[in-house]
């Protein structure tokens, strides 16, 4: 009897004790995130709940597994996709992950990495920032990574029907490390929008995918499959494994586009001005330039403080995130 009426009531306690373990009493509960990092993220979303890491007997714990196992209705969590979102056979947790979808938060890109660097805020703070006397710059971040994509496009829906067909021969870091620029291809991808040798390479590697994709009438249903989670031909920036989209493709794209201005700045002077006023301006020029030096910081902060209210609509992804948070506080 005592076991049927506890049963009963489990939801409304588990709904209670989430309110109290919050420290803000006004906020509905608490939303779990996998890594302290994600906080400020999460926290611009999930207004109503209170944002933090999850604990065990007095211990924090971080990452995804413990997360997936201890979420329900009154304990929300928050968390990157990963490859559990367009590949649920891919292991263990994608199961965990697309049994307890209805009391998750995820990104819906691989990662939040994605979304707070895609093309369109990169796009925007070119446009906004990193350019002191000339207003000509072009800017071409959208069309290079809409390029980006469509190369890597096939293979890596190859890569991915493999991957949820858990084939282990070739990994995810082999497609990495295969798509990562050289430092030339990234000159020449930034500076002149030219992707032949890139592509020369990236095909080599799609041949060998070619060879491990057997049952065409398996992979084309699963094509199908993401193209339904806006994986295109123009999206798949969103889908490369989030710190690598960061590190590997964002920060030596803008790096080069932005000292490409540096110099076309001072490149300027010498013929604008007085040869006792060189001096100077190109001193002004390159302190100013010297944020590059931080612009992840400055990436972050633009998302954050700038692009966010803009990103809430025009973000086919961000979008979905606070239409999912919205279904569940309704």
């Amino acid at each position: 009897m005592m076991g049927r009426i506890f049963d009963e009531h489990i939801a409304d306690y588990a709904k209670i004790l989430s309110q109290f373990e919050s420290n803000d009493k006004s906020k509905l509960g608490i939303i779990y995130i996998e890594d302290i990092t994600d906080k400020q993220f999460w926290q611009k979303i999930a207004t109503k709940h209170e944002v933090k890491l999850y604990s065990e007997n007095g211990s924090t714990i971080t990452g995804k597994s413990k997360l997936l196992q201890i979420c329900n209705q009154n304990q929300l969590i928050a968390i990157d996709s990963d490859f559990d979102y367009l590949c649920p056979n891919y292991r263990d947790e994608s199961i965990l992950f697309h049994n307890n979808s209805s009391f998750i938060l995820q990104t819906y890109t691989h990662g939040r990495e994605n979304i707070t660097y895609s093309p369109e805020c990169l796009h925007r703070i070119l446009e906004n920032k990193f350019q002191l006397y000339l207003e000509n710059h072009y800017n071409p971040i959208l069309d290079i990574f809409n390029e980006l994509s469509k190369i890597w496009f096939e293979p890596y829906c190859k890569l991915l029907f493999l991957l949820n067909n858990k084939y282990h021969q070739i990994s995810h870091d082999d497609w990495i490390n295969t798509i990562k620029f050289s430092n030339q291809e990234c000159q020449d991808i930034a500076l002149k929008q030219d992707f032949s040798s890139y592509k020369d390479r990236i095909s080599k590697f799609h041949n060998q995918l070619n060879q491990c994709t057997q049952n065409q009438n398996d992979f084309l249903k699963f094509c199908n499959e993401l193209e339904q989670k806006n994986f295109t031909n123009h999206t798949v920036w969103a889908f490369i494994r989030c710190h690598d989209f960061e590190n590997k493709f964002v920060e030596p794209l803008i790096k080069e586009i932005i000292k490409s201005r540096q110099s076309k700045e001072l490149g300027d002077i010498d013929s604008q001005y007085s040869k006792n006023e060189i001096g100077n301006r190109k001193s002004e020029i390159i302190n100013y330039f010297k944020e590059v030096n931080h612009i992840k910081t400055i990436l972050h902060h633009y998302f954050y403080d700038t692009y966010f209210d803009v990103a809430k609509n025009s973000n086919i992804f961000l979008a979905k995130i606070i239409q999912d948070y919205q279904y569940i506080i309704q």
